[in-house]
């Protein structure tokens, strides 16, 4: 796999955010080293010709990190492209990390990556419902390079600075392996990417306390354990995401495609639902999938038909309460 760290020192929210010093360390130097204990991957720092950038390359030559460098800031698909023509060969997969994310779940990418393997497919997703989603700033998912190659043929405009944006308005045209989210403890509403200024005063406090390469678990410990650090940017909200940058119709339609399809768990297992058109149920709280709907039973997990009335429990402990659908006529 190919990880490819986008990352520029322009940035008209937060100038040189990727360089702001961390312990000691500019922020982007803690990213590149966590990315670093992925499985099989190697790193590239892709940046832009400006002048503004050339410190990335001292931190490229430091980390021992290849570089590459494109003349235009807003193609960050033609930067990545270009970039995974210089250094890719041989890759099964891309991966795009940001230069201001720097708590990925590499565990997590390591897990994307043997189910994309798997099930020969071009994208990797949750299964969750649209507007659900983990800890913001750790949820990128990597593509496999034909899946990329088709992003990178059809993005136009804004989807050329959006990476994931062609891919979201199309997924009808991906093979998409769905996965059984991660536990609980990765579902939470505070950010951890590093848009303001307040953002960064939150990384540092998790740096000093629990450590810049600790695993997700455990900074999502630290600041539920620790209210006023999760304060420090909850007034900042993300520039894109599925609810900012995706209508309404646009996310319904990726939940039909959600239909019938099957699931892959953490052990490796893959669960069919019942039929292509059966739909999925998700608990209260939306992070679990407790079974499929389907001709007015509740097909679950554990291969049980539910009909009527029934609670049903989930791992996340909101559980959901089941009513077969009253057939008209």
């Amino acid at each position: 796999m190919l990880i490819i760290l986008t990352a520029r020192c322009g940035s008209d929210r937060f100038p040189n955010k990727v360089l702001a010093e961390v312990e000691g360390l500019p922020l982007i130097y803690w990213i590149g080293t966590r990315l670093k204990d992925t499985e099989n991957a190697q790193v590239v720092i892709a940046t832009t010709t400006s002048p503004d950038d050339d410190p990335l390359v001292e931190i490229a030559e430091a980390k021992y990190m290849p570089i590459y460098r494109h003349p235009d800031p807003d193609d960050v698909v033609g930067r990545m492209t270009a970039a995974l023509e210089l250094y890719g060969e041989g890759a099964k997969y891309i991966f795009r990390a940001l230069g201001d994310s720097p708590f990925i779940a590499t565990e997590i990418l390591d897990e994307a990556i043997k189910t994309l393997e798997a099930t020969k497919s071009d994208a990797f997703l949750w299964m969750l419902p649209p507007e659900v989603l983990p800890v913001y700033g750790a949820r990128e998912f990597p593509y496999s390079i034909a899946g990329w190659h088709k992003i990178n043929r059809n993005a136009k405009g804004e989807e050329r600075e959006h990476v994931d944006m062609w891919f979201s308005r199309n997924r009808n045209r991906f093979k998409i392996a769905y996965h059984d989210p991660p536990d609980s403890v990765y579902f939470r509403t505070y950010r951890l990417e590093v848009d303001w200024p307040e953002d960064l005063e939150l990384v540092r406090r998790v740096a000093k306390e629990v450590g810049m390469l600790a695993p997700l678990s455990e900074i999502n410990r630290y600041i539920d354990n620790n209210p006023d650090v999760a304060r420090l940017n909850i007034k900042q909200v993300e520039k894109t995401g599925p609810t900012i940058s995706y209508n309404y119709r646009e996310r319904r339609a990726w939940f039909k495609l959600m239909q019938g399809v099957p699931v892959v768990a953490w052990d490796g297992s893959i669960w069919d639902a019942p039929d292509e058109k059966a739909t999925p149920i998700f608990c209260s709280s939306g992070k679990c999938l407790v079974g499929y709907g389907w001709e007015g039973e509740l097909h679950t997990k554990e291969g049980h038909r539910i009909k009527g009335f029934s609670r049903i429990s989930c791992s996340c402990g909101t559980g959901k309460v089941w009513r077969s659908p009253i057939k008209k006529g």
